[in-house]
């Protein structure tokens, strides 16, 4: 997984919008044993967009769903990267 950029929330939210129609979502979870869990948690997103600036929207993202999208840096600083990516 790498951190990808866009230049708009408009751009993320059509781009997200196309991964989750590929990918099937919104999702109902499931428990270790298979067993559906209360709608409450329904996924419904691929990812969680980090709001650098209004120009720069960073997802940390498969490589699989990267094509056509401009390479970035973490936006966390060196120190916080590991618990901050764990977290996505």
């Amino acid at each position: 997984m790498k951190w990808y950029k866009f230049y708009s929330e408009d751009d993320f939210n059509a781009w997200h919008q196309g991964i989750k129609e590929q990918l099937g979502y919104p999702k109902i979870s499931v428990d270790v044993n298979g067993n559906q869990v209360p709608d409450a948690t329904i996924t419904d997103a691929y990812t969680v967009p980090i709001i650098v600036a209004d120009d720069d929207i960073r997802v940390f993202i498969n490589d699989d769903f990267s094509q056509g999208l401009f390479l970035s840096e973490s936006p966390y600083p060196p120190d916080q990267r590991y618990v901050a990516e764990q977290s996505l």
